[in-house]
This record gives structure tokens, C-alpha cells and sequence, in this order.
């Protein structure tokens, strides 16, 4: 008892510390900077009636009635959280930010589904993807922004703003600013560009920031673009690029709008660029040379607020696992009603080898993982396409692993069938409310952490569409975790103390693995890395999930409840990604 005790204390200790570093960090945060007004959240609507929702950044301490203003636009499945830190550091130097979500995405209404106008099955060059999005469309929301926005608030230079673009917002932004003259400065971040919008007038003074392992834009379309705004041979730019990373047009001038850069950067790939600093960088000198006039290389060179952002964010993301690790622990040893015994017996797991259980399994996955992805073409007719394909990525390997499991149970005398429903039939109502809790629990603690500047909030419709998704994805992870659990898990658990982080760190290295080979496959053989970009978000999830799955399992081996509360996120991630699009539109 008196050692209960000690314990108890030791966790409460360890629960204060976490929950200090969460709130401190959380507050650094959503302060930093002290001087710049933050509006969340507010909404225009475009000419074709559309809520477009929109972030504010601007600078307390400027009364000027010219401000000058940047638009921020965010690329495809993603919303204008991930561009936070940009809109931050540009607010930060004097200028009132402005991001939004395009139509589809995010908390702006609309749909994704006029993309099927221009899907042609039998003409679908995978290099010309970009030509799926219709650009004018996308220029409406900016127009919005602007109209219904900026210039309605009179203290904004209406003659002089900046736009910048990420991937799709790119796009977009080649196509507004090669017709509206406003805008004296773009930015293209990883931008789908069509080349026919670049000429030696517009955009005007033009900086694209690519990066060398882009798995979704061609660099040669960068050059092109470079070379019609500049006349420059795309062979004299990417020389320079080559040398030094860089390339600046000596002819071009801010005054005339002919000033145009490239920047690659030799580490970087499409995913994680919205929060590469010397792509901040970049874009914050950039516009300070095109909108305020600025050229003192101290304050080009002046110091970032992103070091302590990200710092920031990193002990925010920190603190909040770890109280989730330690509250959830508790709740499901105190409050669910505890399975001790395993769905398999003990003495017959102990005789199977791990070697040998995990090389078959290997060759199921490699096998049969892209045939069983056929299964799930009814799962379709949902109206989030994007959500429906990312779930076929991991349904072909988790019913890989259900065939896997299903022969190799028979070949021991045991019915898969019978231990399915002896898991659903061995769990209890209190179990599914607990599984639930703690599933939401660890989303919150996500959402108002890392979800800053990657949200995993899904639009108002798309939460209609939740359940049939959830639906889906606990299938999926059952099958899963009816493999690293009961089996993986309990073999670890022969050799190993600390069963749960062993277990988690083979199941986190399993997964990664599994997710290099199905994104990874097809990529090769199209020859073209668009889908690649997916492992980058995948990691991160495949961290999360691996180890909330062993964790609650090492406290009440009920599988429905594990499921439950590992598979919320993968589901509610999946559903903010996607934009409303249905497939009836491409047939």
C-alpha cells in the first residue's frame, strides 16, 4: 500500500511537469510575437457565394493608413495553419497578413469537385497533374480576400501587395498576379506553375522557392517559368542554382516589377516546406525588398522569431504525449473493466517463433497488400476522395495480415473467425466509452499542440462523413492490432521487461517500413513521386499510433478498446485532409 502510495505521488509529479511545459510552451506560442494582433477565423464570401475562412496577422505598433498587406495561400489537402510561421514572421516585420483556406479546404465552404472537369482518363500525363486544378477557380477566394477584405478595411496600400503560394496555392497565385497588377510581389513556395502565366511583366518581382527532392514539381517547370520572366536561358539559371543555390536576375529591377530569384534548397523535399526556415527567410526579405523598399543587409540579416517557435512547439508537443500517456493510463486502469487473459492461450503463443510469425506475415504484405486494395473500391462513394484513398493505402496491407492471420491460425487449429467475435463479444459498453475517451483525449491534446500548424480539424460537413469513415479505419487497425498485439506484443513480452516500448518501437519501425513499400512501389513503377509526400505525415502518425496501441494494451488487453482509441486519429487526420470531392463527378 505504502508503496502505491510512493508511486501514485511519482505520477503526479511527473503529471505537474508535463502539464507545466504544455502550458508554458502553449502560451509562448499563441503570444509570440508580443507585438502582432492574431484574428482567427474570420470569413469573406467570394462572387460565386462561397465562405472563404481567413486568418489576421498584423503588427500592433503600425498606425500607418498604407500598410502594406501579404496574401497567403496553402496548398491541396492541407489548410492555412500550415502556414502560420510564414504569416508570423512576415507580421512581425510590419506587414498585415492575411491567410486563408480556398474553397474545400479547411473551414471555407465549397467543394473540390469541379477538379473532375478537366480529369481525362484516357489522356492523364502523371508530370501534367497540376493541369487537374483549375486556377481561375481558386483566384475567386483570392479575389475575396482582397476585395471583400483589404480594401474595405481602408489602412491597406491597395496598389502594393504581396501574395505567396504554397504547391496548389501557387497555382493560384501565378493566375491571379498574371492579371491583377495590385499585386507587386509573388512568391511561389514549392508552386504548381503553369509556365504560360509567367511573362516578362508578370508576376511581378518574382521569387520561387524550390526544393531539391520536390516529389510533386518539376524543377524544369521552375526554370522554364524563370527563364520567360527573365529571358535568361534556363541553362545560364540553373548553373547558378547548381553553384550556390541560388539565382538572382542582375537585370531586374523592384521599381519596374522585374526582379526575380530562385532559391533551392538542397535538403528539402514538398511536404515540409511551409516550415523551413530559410524559406521564411527568404520570403520575409523578399517582401521586404519588393513592398517596403528595404536593402540594409542588417535587417535582412536580423534575427527570426522562428527558433523560438519552434522550440516552443516541440515542448508543447512533448508535454501534451505525455499527459496523455499518464492520464490515459490511469483512466484505463481505473475505469475500464481490465481483460487479463489473452485472445490466444499463453502456452500456445509461447511455442510459435517471432521469427518466423513476422517473416510470413512479411510475404502476405508484399503479396497480397495492392491486390486487397481492389476490396475497397465500394468505400469510394463517400464524398472525401482523398480520405477513401489514403484509407486504400492501409487496407490493402491490414487485410494482407488478416489473410496472414487467418492461415496461420488454421494451420495451429484455431478459427480466426472465433477469435474475432470472441474479442467483440468479450468487451462491454463501459470499454467502448473509455476506448472512445481516450481517443478524443489524445486528438484535443493534438489538435490545440501541433494542430498550430498542421490542423486535424475537419470542416463542419466533413464531420457528417466521420462515422462511415471511423467505421473503415477500425476495421483497418483491428486487423492491425489483432497481429502486434496478441501475438507481437505477448512474444516481446517473453524476452523483454519493458514489453510496451519494445513493442511500440518494433510496431513504429513495422509500420514505417510497410508505409515506405506501399508508397514507394507505385511511385516507381508511374515514375512519379507525387504520392511520396504522404510519409512525411505518415511518420508522425505511425509514431502516435504505434505507441497508444501497445500502452493501453499493456494496461487492459481488450483489442475493441485499443482500436477504438488508437484508430480516432488516423480517422479524423485522413478526413481534414481531404476536400469535398466525390467520384460521380470523374465518370
Amino acid at each position: 500500500m505504502a508503496e502505491q502510495r510512493i508511486i501514485g505521488k511519482k505520477r503526479t509529479i511527473i503529471l505537474i511537469i508535463f502539464l507545466g511545459v504544455f502550458l508554458t510552451s502553449l502560451i509562448i506560442f499563441r503570444s509570440i510575437p508580443l507585438d502582432v494582433r492574431k484574428t482567427y477565423n474570420q470569413f469573406v464570401t467570394t462572387e460565386d457565394d462561397i465562405k472563404i475562412c481567413y486568418n489576421v496577422f498584423e503588427p500592433t505598433n503600425n498606425d500607418s493608413t498604407n500598410k502594406k498587406a501579404v496574401l497567403i495561400g496553402h496548398g491541396v489537402m492541407v489548410n492555412k495553419e500550415v502556414m502560420k510561421m510564414m504569416a508570423l514572421e512576415l507580421a512581425k516585420n510590419d506587414f498585415v497578413v492575411v491567410s486563408f483556406d480556398f474553397r474545400g479546404h479547411g473551414r471555407s465552404g465549397g467543394d473540390f469537385n469541379y477538379i473532375a472537369d478537366n480529369f481525362n482518363l484516357d489522356n492523364l500525363d502523371m508530370e501534367e497533374h497540376i493541369d487537374l486544378f483549375n486556377f481561375n477557380i481558386l483566384t475567386r477566394d483570392i479575389k475575396a480576400i482582397k476585395e471583400e477584405y483589404l480594401a474595405n478595411r481602408g489602412d491597406i496600400d491597395m496598389a502594393n501587395l504581396g501574395y505567396i503560394g504554397y504547391s496548389m496555392g501557387g497555382g493560384a497565385g501565378f493566375e491571379a498576379c498574371f492579371t491583377d497588377n495590385d499585386f507587386k510581389a509573388m512568391i511561389g513556395l514549392c508552386p504548381a506553375i503553369d509556365v504560360s502565366k509567367v511573362n516578362t511583366t508578370n508576376p511581378k518581382n518574382l521569387l520561387i522557392l524550390a526544393s531539391k527532392y520536390d516529389e510533386a514539381i518539376v524543377f524544369d517547370d521552375v526554370l522554364k517559368a524563370m527563364e520567360n520572366k527573365t529571358e535568361i536561358s534556363t541553362s545560364v539559371i540553373l548553373e547558378s542554382v547548381n553553384e550556390k543555390n541560388y539565382w538572382e536576375y542582375d537585370a531586374g529591377s523592384f521599381t519596374t516589377g522585374t526582379a526575380a530569384r530562385v532559391y533551392r534548397n538542397p535538403y528539402q523535399e514538398h511536404f515540409l516546406a511551409p516550415w523551413d526556415k530559410s524559406y521564411i527567410k527568404e520570403a520575409r526579405n523578399w517582401m521586404l525588398r519588393a513592398l517596403q523598399g528595404e536593402s540594409n543587409p542588417n535587417i535582412l540579416q536580423s534575427s527570426m522569431i522562428y527558433n523560438i517557435l519552434s522550440i516552443s512547439l516541440i515542448l508543447e508537443i512533448i508535454g501534451a504525449m505525455g499527459i496523455f500517456f499518464i492520464l490515459s493510463g490511469l483512466i484505463v486502469s481505473k475505469l475500464s473493466k481490465r481483460r487479463e487473459e489473452t485472445l490466444i492461450e499463453e502456452d500456445k503463443i509461447k511455442e510459435w517463433g517471432f521469427q518466423e510469425i513476422v517473416a510470413h506475415a512479411l510475404i502476405y504484405i508484399v503479396l497480397l497488400s495492392f491486390p486487397c486494395m481492389l476490396l475497397f473500391l465500394p468505400f469510394f462513394l463517400g464524398h472525401l476522395l482523398i480520405t477513401g484513398f489514403m484509407l486504400m493505402l492501409i487496407f490493402g496491407p491490414s487485410m494482407a495480415i488478416f489473410f496472414y492471420l487467418r492461415a496461420f491460425m488454421k494451420k495451429r487449429d484455431y478459427n480466426i473467425t472465433s477469435i474475432y467475435k470472441e474479442a467483440f463479444k468479450t468487451t462491454n459498453i463501459q470499454n467502448i466509452l473509455i476506448g472512445l475517451t481516450t481517443g478524443f483525449m489524445l486528438y484535443f491534446l493534438l489538435q490545440i499542440s501541433i494542430g498550430q500548424i498542421f490542423s486535424i480539424m475537419p470542416a463542419t460537413f466533413d464531420w457528417l462523413w466521420v462515422p462511415f469513415y471511423f467505421g473503415i479505419t477500425f476495421l483497418i487497425y483491428f486487423n492491425f492490432i489483432m497481429f502486434f498485439q496478441p501475438l507481437i506484443q505477448e512474444k516481446i513480452g517473453e524476452k523483454y521487461k519493458n514489453t510496451a516500448l519494445v513493442t511500440g518501437c518494433f510496431n513504429f519501425a513495422a509500420n514505417v517500413l510497410l508505409s515506405l513499400f506501399i508508397l514507394l512501389t507505385p511511385c516507381l513503377i508511374l515514375g512519379n513521386y507525387f504520392i511520396f509526400m504522404f510519409f512525411v505525415p505518415v511518420v508522425g502518425l505511425h509514431a502516435v499510433s504505434s505507441f497508444t496501441a501497445t500502452y493501453i494494451y499493456s494496461k487492459n488487453k481488450d483489442v475493441i478498446l485499443v482500436t477504438i482509441a488508437t484508430a480516432l486519429i488516423p480517422c479524423l487526420m485522413f478526413s481534414t485532409l481531404s476536400p469535398i470531392i466525390w467520384i460521380g463527378n470523374f465518370v
